[in-house]
């Protein structure tokens, strides 16, 4: 029960207990009123009648003793009169019996009023002649008591109804502070910090608002103190000042953390790009001409990227910078180089002075070591310099030849020719699944033709996002995980959806098929999104997030930190996780400026409510240093391998 209730309760009884105490004593007093003029009445009756009866008396005069007496007796309001003589004969006797009219019995019983009987002796001069007894009927008292009775009701019930109103108009006003005071606490859970505006009549409760409102101010303070911090190191650590490209170490952790993605699309294009007799250029036209063309290419190649899911653009050395292209198919690679080459020899410098631009390029997958990448990169920069400026390598054995896409796909879908894998999340310090350590299992598939072949989900996948089947692939993968959490009442599962099932589910909710089933294992099932898939657009994020937490599923960004621009769109989406990217995490262990950067990133997660997790965990060192910093769950090789769902 609400305190608002209570205290309406509370005062509620005690203004009954009021009003009927009162109520009660009214009545009473009103009854002794009646009864004490009762006995008057009667009294002064039998003292008038008794002096006109004492020469009628005296005379035997019956008849006129007889019409004094009905005169006296039918003007009032007796239940019995009686005149006797001095022997105790009755000479006369008049009854009333008629019952007590107008009054319910209940009352009557409940206040009963005691008729009062006055007697007095008849007398002439000193002679005793006889007695008068008159005994009063209480039928008018009541009637009188029963008239007070409504009136004293209606009052009470009103003076009840109208205190009531009050009250509870004074109750509310009081707790209008609670209850502001109680959503700002429920909006702080949320990530919002608004300030409190209402300012209460009441000290107490004002200085409370006030106190509120100070710590709201402070808490996001140091949340927004704190982002900020988190961003500049980012920005110093991994960011290059002058092009706003990731430098080398931002670039290299990411190429290795995409490489390393088990179970996960992990192939694609890698172009270096040199300039060329850059020195020579730099002396001819001077810094500022030199530096604007450096930014120059950087704006290219920001702009490939941003059109290209997952892309990534790095300057990784004074001349040299790259770019990462994943999910491209060999066929398209002689064509996207081609086009990078084009848009970068339209930059030229002054004065006619221009800086020749290399461009070497290669496919990899994820048999690729970031060492081979630039190995086979450096090399395809070599031939360029005598292949006008562009050369492509490693392509003829990557060919995957005449496939009809659209067919494989839709009889994957149709017979179900997938496997599911699943690696668990381990709660840090948790060595075995019997400790109770397992947060949930991350589900990865495994795709099969219709010859039992494993077909590569880095070549499989990029083709369903490009025919339009993306949605029905997280489908048919999260049908196949609710039957598997129905049939394992005690277990939890994460599910990966791409960008197009986010967008779906943000428009129109969970497929209809889903539907039946999301009641009985929502609140077991998480669903991963990746952080560039996120902040696409952070409005739909948002929406999906609210639309999955009413069912009781949980959200996870993951590769949280490779988009670089995380911290600010953080509080506006109600995740519950957040599993780093792998380049974070992969050598923790002897990275100083890592550890700085996550020690801030968990701080940040922590006072807005949120798990971090870290994924790509290959080492005891690296687990035991994230342990130390106190990251929540941990994910990796070095924790447990994927092996099959059924087992």
């Amino acid at each position: 029960m609400t305190l608002s209730r209570q205290l309406l309760a509370v005062i509620s009884i005690l203004i009954l207990i009021m009003l009927g105490r009162m109520f009660w004593i009214s009545m009473d007093n009103t009854r002794d009123y009646l009864s004490s003029q009762m006995q008057t009445q009667t009294a002064n009756a039998v003292d008038a009648l008794g002096l006109s009866l004492q020469k009628p008396l005296a005379d035997k005069d019956m008849a006129l003793m007889d019409t004094l007496v009905n005169a006296v007796f039918d003007h009032g309001y007796y239940r019995q009169l009686v005149v006797e003589n001095m022997q105790g004969k009755v000479l006369i006797r008049r009854v009333n019996s008629d019952p007590v009219k107008d009054v319910p019995e209940w009352f009557v019983r409940l206040l009963p009023i005691k008729a009062p009987t006055v007697s007095a002796t008849l007398t002439s001069g000193w002679m005793q002649y006889g007695k008068l007894t008159i005994s009063a009927h209480p039928g008018y008292a009541y009637v009188n008591l029963w008239s007070s009775f409504h009136q004293l009701l209606v009052l009470a019930l009103w003076t009840f109804v109208i205190g009531l109103v009050a009250v509870t108009l004074l109750v509310r006003g009081m707790l209008k502070p609670l209850r502001a005071i109680e959503k700002q606490a429920i909006a702080i859970c949320r990530r919002e910090f608004p300030v409190n505006n209402i300012r209460p009549w009441t000290r107490e409760f004002r200085n409370v608002v006030q106190a509120m409102n100070r710590m709201t101010g402070k808490v996001r303070d140091m949340i927004e103190m704190l982002s900020a911090r988190a961003e500049k190191l980012q920005q110093d650590a991994r960011m290059d000042a002058l092009t706003g490209l990731p430098n080398r170490s931002g670039f290299m952790p990411a190429l290795a953390a995409l490489l390393d993605r088990k179970g996960r699309s992990n192939s694609g294009l890698f172009l270096l790009i040199k300039l060329n007799d850059f020195a020579a250029f730099n002396d001819q036209v001077g810094y500022p001409v030199a530096d604007r063309l450096l930014q120059d290419v950087a704006a290219v190649l920001k702009e490939e990227s941003g059109s290209h899911l997952e892309a990534l653009a790095g300057r990784i050395g004074g001349v040299d910078f790259a770019l990462l292209l994943p999910e491209i198919e060999a066929k398209l690679a002689a064509d996207v180089s081609a086009k990078v080459k084009s848009r970068l020899d339209s930059l030229r410098g002054e004065a006619q002075v221009s800086c020749q631009i290399l461009l070497g390029a290669t496919l990899f997958d994820g048999s690729d070591t970031p060492g081979d990448i630039l190995s086979r990169a450096d090399a395809s920069i070599s031939s360029a310099r005598s292949d006008d400026g562009i050369h492509l390598q490693h392509v003829g054995d990557r060919v995957q030849g005449n496939i009809d896409w659209q067919e494989m796909v839709a009889d994957v879908l149709k017979h179900k020719r997938i496997k599911l894998l699943s690696q668990p999340v381990r709660s840090i310090g948790a060595s075995s699944p019997e400790e109770n350590g397992t947060v949930y299992h991350e589900v990865l598939a495994r795709i099969y033709d219709v010859d039992g072949e494993a077909v590569s989900p880095a070549t499989f996948m990029p083709m369903a996002e490009r025919l339009n089947r993306m949605v029905d692939m997280d489908t048919l993968i999260m049908q196949m995980a609710f039957e598997w959490l129905l049939a394992h009442p005690d277990d939890y599962l994460g599910v990966n959806l791409s960008s197009a099932s986010l967008r779906y589910i943000a428009r129109d909710g969970l497929p209809e098929r889903l539907l039946k089933q999301i009641k009985h294992v929502g609140p077991r099932l998480l669903l991963e999104i990746t952080e560039h898939a996120a902040l696409l657009d952070v409005g739909i994020t948002v929406a999906f997030i609210s639309k999955v937490h009413v069912l009781g599923v949980r959200v996870v960004i993951e590769r949280f930190g490779s988009g670089l621009s995380s911290f600010h769109t953080l509080r506006q989406m109600q995740t519950d996780f957040l599993k780093l990217d792998g380049s974070y995490v992969r050598g923790i262990a002897v990275q100083t400026e890592n550890r700085f950067f996550l020690q801030t990133l968990l701080d940040i997660a922590h006072g807005l409510d949120i798990s971090v997790i870290a994924e790509q965990v290959e080492g005891a060192a690296d687990l035991a240093c994230l342990e130390k910093m106190g990251i929540d769950a941990v994910q990796g090789y070095h924790i447990d391998k994927p092996k099959p769902l059924d087992d």
